[in-house]
C-alpha cells in the first residue's frame, strides 16, 4: 500500500527528526557534518524553509522547520537522498542510511516553539563527551548564545518570542536557558542528555492529537513522560511515521 501524502501546511513550524538506520550512522567523521550543513545550506533557499533550531547528533538529525509555499517532505528527501549517497559512497556502503521516513511534529507558537528549541540544544551534550554546548558546532545553541551563527540559521523568531520574559539578544537567549536547566546541565556532567530525546517527552509536556489525512485521530490525549527540563506545556500535533 502507497503511503498517503503528509498535509502541508504554510507556515507551519515543525519539530523534524531524520532518524539513522539501526545498524548505521548518520555521520562518520566532523566531514560528514560539514557536508550535510552545505546541503541544508543550498536548498533550504531552494525549498523556501527557514531553520530556527537544529542538532546534528551521530544517531539523528533534529531541526525545527518553518514551510512556506513548499512541502516540507521536498526539503526533507533532498537532504536524505544527498547525504546518503555522499556517505554511502565514501564508505563504500549500499542500503538505507535513515530508518524510514521523518518524524514530524507540528509546534504551537510561541510555547511549542520554545519547548522544542530548548530540549533540541540540550542533545547538543551527547552523555556528557560534549565539554561545553556552546562550543559545539554542530548545534544552534552557541549561535543563540552568542557564537558563530550559520547564514541559513533564523534566530529572529525565536528571540523575539524569548525578548518579553527573558530579555534581548543572547542575554535573553541564556537567562531562558539558563533558567530551565541551569548553567551546569549546559556544561555537560549529571545533567547530560542523549540526544533521542525529543521536545515530546519533557516532563509535563500535554500532547494533543487532533485529525489529519495521516491520522484520523481524533480524541485528545494528555501524555506526562520523564525527561529533562522544567514543568512546561505544549500543544503539538504528532505526525510520526515509524
Amino acid at each position: 500500500m502507497s503511503r498517503q501524502p503528509r498535509a502541508h501546511e504554510p507556515g507551519a513550524l515543525s519539530y523534524v527528526e531524520m532518524i539513522a538506520n539501526s545498524r548505521r550512522e548518520i555521520f562518520g567523521d566532523e566531514a560528514d557534518r560539514v557536508a550535510f550543513s552545505e546541503l541544508v545550506e543550498r536548498y533550504a533557499p531552494r525549498c523556501h524553509v527557514q531553520i530556527h533550531a537544529y542538532c546534528w547528533s551521530q544517531r539523528a538529525i533534529h531541526m525545527v522547520v518553518r514551510v512556506t509555499d513548499i512541502p516540507l517532505g521536498s526539503f526533507i528527501s533532498r537532504l536524505a537522498s544527498q547525504h546518503a549517497k555522499g556517505v554511502n559512497g565514501r564508505l563504500g556502503y549500499r542500503g538505507n542510511l535513515f530508518a524510514g521516513r521523518y518524524r514530524q511534529t507540528i509546534l504551537e507558537a510561541p510555547s511549542g516553539l520554545l519547548n522544542a528549541v530548548h530540549e533540541i540544544h540540550l542533545t547538543a551534550i551527547e552523555q556528557g563527551a560534549m565539554d561545553v554546548a556552546a562550543r559545539y558546532d554542530w548545534s544552534s545553541h552557541g549561535a543563540y548564545a552568542g557564537s558563530f551563527k550559520p547564514s541559513w540559521l533564523t534566530t529572529e523568531l525565536v528571540l523575539r518570542a524569548l525578548e518579553a520574559e527573558y530579555g534581548a539578544g543572547s542575554a535573553g537567549y541564556n537567562a531562558f536557558i539558563n533558567r530551565r536547566t541551569g548553567s551546569a546541565t549546559m556544561a555537560g556532567g549529571a545533567g547530560a542528555t542523549d540526544c533521542a530525546n525529543s521536545p515530546g517527552k519533557a516532563e509535563g509536556i500535554s500532547i494533543r492529537a487532533r485529525p489529519t489525512r495521516s491520522s484520523p485521530v481524533a480524541n485528545s490525549v494528555d501524555a506526562t513522560v520523564d525527561a529533562m527540563g522544567t514543568a512546561s506545556r505544549l500543544t503539538v500535533v504528532p505526525r510520526r511515521d515509524h
